[in-house]
C-alpha cells in the first residue's frame, strides 16, 4: 500500500473514531439509564431516582440522585399526628415504578407493590385538591383510626389489604369509628406481600 492511500486510511480512521467514540457512549450511556419513584412507609415520604449503569456488566456510569416528590397530604398526615413516623436507620423504602428499558414499569406486578397505596394517595377531589385531606376534614375521628391501619400495612408490606381499607373509607358517611370498624372487621388485610420488589 502506498504511503498515500496510508495516509489516507488513517485520516479517515481518525475521523471515524472521532464521531464513532462519542456516539457509542452516548448509546451506552442512554441504553443504561434508569429512573423510578420509591414510597417509604416510614414517613410517607416519596421521592424519584436517576442513575446510569453498562447494561450487562453493572458498572455504574452515574450514582443514583434522589428528588423528593413528597406532597401536602403526605406531609399533613405527619404533621397532623395521623401517622407517627417510624425511626428505621436505615429508611426503608420501597418501588412504585421504574421507568428503565431494562426493567420496565410493566415488569413490576402492580398488586405487589406500594403503588396500590399511592394510586389512593394521589386521588383528587372534585375542587382538584387532595381527596384524603378532605375526607379528613369531615372524618376526623375514623381518621385517626384509618391511617394508622395504613401505615401499619403498608410497614408490614401488606400492600395489598390496602385497596378494601381504603374503600370502607371512602364508604363512610358519617364519622363514626364503630361503623368503620364495622365494616374492616371481615376484610383480610394481613397477607404481606413476600415478592415486594426492592429497588
Amino acid at each position: 500500500m502506498s504511503r498515500f492511500y496510508k495516509k489516507r486510511w488513517f485520516w479517515a480512521t481518525l475521523i471515524f473514531l472521532v464521531f464513532a467514540i462519542p456516539f457509542g457512549l452516548l448509546i451506552l450511556i442512554g441504553s443504561g439509564s434508569r429512573s423510578g419513584e420509591e414510597f417509604s412507609p416510614d414517613d410517607f415520604s416519596r421521592r424519584s431516582f436517576t442513575y446510569n449503569r453498562v447494561p450487562g456488566l453493572g458498572w455504574v456510569l452515574r450514582k443514583k440522585r434522589h428528588m423528593d416528590l413528597t406532597g401536602p397530604l403526605e406531609r399533613n398526615l405527619i404533621s397532623s399526628g395521623l401517622i407517627v413516623p417510624a425511626t428505621n436507620d436505615p429508611k426503608v423504602w420501597h418501588l412504585c415504578d421504574d421507568f428503565s428499558d431494562s426493567f420496565p414499569s410493566k415488569a413490576v406486578p402492580i398488586d405487589y407493590d406500594s403503588r396500590l397505596l399511592t394510586g389512593y394517595l394521589d386521588l383528587e377531589s372534585s375542587s382538584g385538591g387532595s381527596y384524603w385531606d378532605q375526607w379528613n376534614d369531615d372524618h376526623p375521628q375514623v381518621a385517626k383510626v384509618l391511617w394508622p391501619m395504613v401505615a401499619d400495612l403498608a410497614r408490614k408490606n401488606c400492600y395489598l389489604g390496602i385497596p378494601d381499607l381504603m374503600r370502607a373509607a371512602m364508604a363512610m358517611e358519617s364519622d363514626q369509628v364503630t361503623e368503620f370498624n364495622r365494616l374492616v372487621a371481615n376484610l383480610n388485610l394481613n397477607e404481606p406481600d413476600d415478592d415486594l420488589p426492592r429497588p
